[in-house]
């Protein structure tokens, strides 16, 4: 799906877990090392995370994900179905977001991914986490022991079971035989160290996803991107985060550092967000559907930009040969597969418009998207609008362009004001299909929130305290990507709406009229069929 990709494109910008051996690397899939948010408490660099984690919108949305994930992870490990998930494995989940803990997943089965997971845990939760596992597979299981170490196990079949133990204070849980050589190692690390891996200092979070090894169980097995290994690291310096990792491609990627073409007479104060990317198409896997459909924007390159003026003042731009000719190819050849994509009874379709030589499309009376070509004095654009442009005579800055050219080996670049811009995409999620809609709200009256309020006031929250986050993404080698990232909570504003939703399965809610601007007696109309 178009928007599917767009959230990964953003998403491109998520060290390795040097403290664990390697025994057993070729199976694992997953491995991470996590702080914790109980971390947070008397350190300054996490205070603004701290304060953002304690809003009581945080805390019911916190009760919200954790509820749905619960039910996910309670069906898919095929636990008792006669049990509440969230009752039961709620509270797990919780700890393993409050107390630092060590985890790798992976193995050799298809069936099923093997994991290995280490929680500081206290003799009451460890009890809990016990009792858990009564509940889920039916009975307190039978004594084992997991590289000497005494330990409960409770049989599935011959390769499938679980088990847990608990070493000084820590609480160790496994399942399957395939990692049995990092359970030795977890264990064994706490029994002479006190701890499964050396203590995170300014480090919040850091793993490594090798995205081929997961894709055997149908994780992203459909991603439109090449599939790659991919390390990320969280630290806070100075109340910030920083988000650093690397995309390790197995084999080269020819990707080729194209002179920038930038609109740059189009783009004016004041501005929410800037993102530009160059020859993004070898990253793509044959077929998808952005480079597709977009080929001139995907193979060269393309600039993205919002203001703050208005909600919908959106626009994105890209070189192309010969504006009017692409225009034409782009109607007459791909025009029905984008209008495939716009599925529910509701969708206006994608017209051409012989008026304003334009596609249209009618979204509503408020949101117009329109694609033109556009010539300017250095060369021919393709226009994405949402909104008409406005009429301003503040350049951007020149540190922008500047901080985008000064690069040979810059991929992707992109800045915004995230509260700002975030309280934008609350509105424009609304309008675009950017999430599933949500069902006619139902005339029962109901004690709780419906889903879509807690995550809306959920980022609603949030929008006050995010100022500026900047990510580039360099080619750091002919198989690698390096990515840097600067931002106030780990995430953009985007990643923020779409996993906020993801988390919770909640869909758009209605159309939030707090946030949209003061009906205007003018406008400029709909353009003509």
């Amino acid at each position: 799906m178009l928007v599917r990709e767009l959230f990964l494109v953003a998403l491109v910008g998520l060290g390795l877990l040097t403290s664990l051996a390697q025994a057993g690397a070729d199976s694992v899939a997953i491995q991470y090392h996590f702080a914790g948010t109980a971390g947070f408490a008397g350190n300054t660099n996490f205070a603004l995370a701290q304060r953002l984690c304690s809003l009581p919108s945080s805390l019911e949305f916190r009760q919200l994900a954790l509820g749905r994930l619960a039910g996910v992870f309670w069906r898919d490990l095929n636990f008792w179905p006669g049990a509440d998930p969230v009752a039961s494995l709620g509270p797990v989940l919780d700890d393993l977001l409050a107390v630092e803990s060590v985890g790798s997943f992976g193995g050799a089965s298809k069936e099923h991914l093997d994991f290995v997971l280490a929680a500081h845990l206290d003799p009451a939760r460890t009890q809990a986490w016990r009792q858990t596992l009564v509940t889920a597979l039916g009975g307190p299981g039978e004594s084992f022991q997991v590289a000497g170490f005494p330990a409960t196990r409770w049989n599935r079949s011959s390769n499938d079971f679980y088990w847990l133990a608990q070493l000084r204070d820590w609480t160790v849980a496994g399942r399957g035989n395939d990692l049995q050589p990092l359970s030795t190692e977890y264990l064994q690390e706490i029994q002479k160290n006190g701890r499964p891996a050396p203590a995170l200092s300014e480090t919040w979070v850091q793993g490594e996803i090798n995205w081929p090894r997961l894709a055997t169980w149908g994780f992203c097995a459909s991603s439109p991107f090449k599939l790659a290994r991919t390390s990320f690291q969280v630290a806070a310096v100075g109340g910030r985060f920083r988000v650093t990792g690397t995309i390790a491609y197995p084999e080269e990627v020819p990707w080729s550092a194209k002179p920038w073409h930038i609109p740059k007479d189009l783009v004016h104060e004041p501005l929410m967000s800037f993102t530009a990317a160059r020859d993004l198409t070898p990253f793509f896997t044959p077929g998808a559907s952005l480079p597709r459909f977009f080929p001139n924007a995907f193979d060269n390159q393309f600039c993205c930009w919002a203001q703050r003026d208005l909600v919908f003042q959106t626009y994105a731009a890209w070189p192309t040969p010969d504006g009017p000719e692409a225009l034409r190819i782009l109607q007459q050849s791909f025009l029905p597969d984008l209008n495939s994509l716009l599925t529910k009874p509701r969708d206006e379709k994608i017209f051409w418009s012989p008026k304003t030589t334009e596609m249209v499309w009618p979204k509503s009376s408020l949101l117009i998207p329109t694609l033109s070509s556009l010539r300017r004095r250095d060369g021919d654009y393709l226009l994405a609008k949402l909104f008409p442009l406005p009429d301003s005579r503040r350049p951007a800055p020149e540190g922008l362009w500047k901080q985008i050219e000064r690069a040979d080996d810059l991929v992707y670049y992109d800045w915004e004001l995230t509260g700002p811009r975030l309280q934008q995409w609350r509105v424009l999620c609304e309008f675009l299909p950017v999430l599933p809609a949500a069902p006619p709200p139902s005339l029962a009256k109901s004690k709780q929130a419906p889903p879509f309020a807690v995550v809306d006031s959920w980022l609603g929250g949030l929008t006050p305290f995010l100022g500026n986050t900047a990510t580039e993404i360099k080619r750091s080698g002919p198989s690698q990507l390096s990515v840097a990232r600067t931002t106030p909570f780990v995430f953009t504003s985007f990643e923020l709406l779409w996993l906020s939703h993801w988390l919770t399965e909640t869909p758009a809610g209605p159309v939030n009229t707090n946030l949209l601007p003061m009906a205007k007696m003018t406008g400029p109309g709909l353009p003509s069929r």
